[in-house]
């Protein structure tokens, strides 16, 4: 990932942290020096991910916390920014990795609210997050990360509810990157392979 600045003292949201890639990603972004602040729907899982954080790498980073959040609901999130604001001010790094894999077999197996469940975490969650943060950051420039997968590159048997979810990730992060980047906001997207857990959010 190519970030517009150095990372010590920068402040990063991370959703999805509490486990997976997520959870990878806050250790070495406070490896760096920057402070993390871990965001997904499981408090407990939450504070744990940052107490570890803070054993291993509070020397490092300025702050570690987290905000238990469903992305998915649009209002909360809107109210999560300005709680964010209100504690540490405009995040310099907005990571969007929350995200759930379930769901998989032939597409006339499964129901239409399994498709709706993958859009509104995987998609909508990334609107959402994007949506409420951006505003901000145009004032100041900084760098966003959207994650989506390989499934959001080629489709594959089974995942017509996932890959559909990632595709509509990769749509909306290459186009978002054409249209702030005059901002001076670095847009990219992250296209990972399989992953143990199926829940980072």
């Amino acid at each position: 990932m190519n970030f517009n600045h150095k990372l010590k003292d920068k402040k990063v949201i991370i959703t999805g942290g509490s486990s997976g890639i997520g959870r990878a990603a806050a250790g070495i972004f406070a490896g760096d020096g920057a402070g993390v602040s871990l965001v997904s729907r499981r408090g407990d899982v939450l504070r744990q991910a940052v107490d570890e954080i803070v054993k291993e790498r509070g020397g490092a980073c300025p702050f570690a916390d987290f905000f238990a959040l469903d992305v998915s609901k649009e209002e909360d999130v809107k109210d999560f920014a300005g709680k964010y604001v209100d504690i540490h001010g405009v995040p310099d790094v907005l990571v969007n990795c929350a995200g759930v894999a379930d769901h998989p077999g032939p597409f006339e197996d499964l129901p239409s609210r399994d498709f709706r469940e993958l859009m509104e975490i995987n998609f909508f969650g990334t609107v959402n997050m994007c949506r409420s943060f951006i505003p901000l950051m145009k004032k100041q420039g900084g760098d966003i990360v959207n994650v989506s997968s390989v499934a959001g590159l080629s489709g594959g048997y089974g995942f017509t509810a996932y890959s559909s979810s990632k595709f509509a990730v990769t749509g909306f992060t290459l186009s978002l990157r054409s249209e702030l980047k005059k901002h001076g906001i670095n847009v990219t997207l992250f296209c990972p392979a399989c992953m143990n857990s199926s829940r980072t959010g």
